[in-house]
């Protein structure tokens, strides 16, 4: 096998989380009194993490406020409507036992626990959100933490992403990476960055892999 380990982004690779988000930002936007967002506004908004979320989403008006009920609310609500991509679980099933899996997010490490532990349970070997002293992405610290807790090298590491910021972060870490398109980047914004590799499908990854 070329890899040892496969890390998946979570937003819009594994799950669809676009409309609690969406639920939560309109949430935090009405009780300050700001013009909520439609469902497209919030999904171009998704990649930097929630903070950058409320930011976009409140054009920078008491976002501070608008973030602190986000989180009020989102952290009951995560999973309301939130659901795993078509093919996701065949995927995982496929990798697991052959590959380190691994989750590594610009959300809250906290969500990301509770997230993976609701409809990943026993897939991933790890799920790694934001933390205090690791920059998010596209900030490589994160990975390069991930890479020295496993005795791992660069070469050994597929990312698989959906956006910009996946593209960047994969792009500074130096490791291969894999673009999604049925995520929150629709594909002709992803071909203008020139990714390496777009799929449509996450079953087009095995082929990817030669499985």
């Amino acid at each position: 096998m070329k890899y040892r380990m496969i890390v998946f982004d979570l937003d819009g690779t594994l799950l669809n989380t676009l409309k609690d988000l969406s639920s939560a930002l309109n949430y935090g936007l009405k009780k300050e009194g700001l013009k909520e967002r439609r469902l497209d506004e919030v999904k171009s908004f998704i990649g930097t993490g929630i903070k950058n979320l409320c930011i976009k989403g409140s054009n920078g008006v008491r976002s501070e406020e608008v973030l602190n009920h986000f989180r009020d609310y989102y952290s009951c609500h995560l999973c309301d409507e939130t659901s795993v991509y078509p093919n996701i679980p065949t995927l995982l099933l496929n990798l697991k036992n052959r590959y380190i899996l691994g989750i590594l997010s610009n959300k809250k490490n906290d969500l990301i626990q509770k997230l993976n532990t609701y409809y990943f349970k026993d897939i991933f070997d790890f799920a790694m959100g934001e933390m205090d002293g690791l920059k998010r992405k596209p900030n490589p610290d994160m990975i390069e933490y991930i890479l020295k807790k496993y005795n791992l090298e660069k070469k050994d590491v597929l990312y698989v992403g959906d956006s910009d910021t996946d593209i960047e972060f994969s792009k500074k870490a130096g490791i291969d990476y894999i673009i999604v398109d049925y995520g929150f980047r629709d594909r002709a914004s992803l071909e203008a960055l020139s990714p390496r590799v777009i799929v449509s499908n996450p079953l087009e990854i095995l082929a990817y892999l030669g499985e």
